[in-house]
């Protein structure tokens, strides 16, 4: 048997949640000056987000199963016979989790510059 991400929901949802936040984040940049005092940029900037926390969550959580293994519920760890491929998972999720901080990071600090724009005003 062959791992690939599509032997799993999981890391298929993974795949696909940051294709959308990679995709959302390139089709978003020419709207960011334009929109610098409508707070749409900022929902969709939080969707965003939440979307790409759940997809690494949740392939975290189905990873970390993989590697460790559950001996009350009778799963065995698979990490030792797809090494190649948990560590492919491990480095993607790594990526994942620090693109991640930066989507916080920009929406935090754009919310305070939008905050202080109001006050200003």
């Amino acid at each position: 048997m062959v791992a690939t991400y599509k032997t799993s929901p999981v890391f298929e949802f993974f795949l696909v949640g940051n294709a959308i936040t990679c995709g959302y984040s390139i089709a978003s940049l020419p709207f960011v000056s334009k929109l610098v005092e409508g707070y749409i940029l900022d929902v969709l900037d939080l969707v965003n987000l939440v979307v790409s926390m759940a997809s690494a969550s949740a392939a975290t959580a189905i990873g970390y199963l993989g590697k460790e293994g559950n001996d009350q519920i009778g799963w065995m760890k698979v990490c030792p016979y797809y090494e190649k491929f948990c560590n492919r998972v491990v480095i993607s999720l790594v990526c994942s989790y620090v693109g991640l901080l930066f989507c916080l990071l920009i929406c935090a600090f754009s919310s305070v510059y939008k905050t202080r724009l109001s006050n200003n005003a």
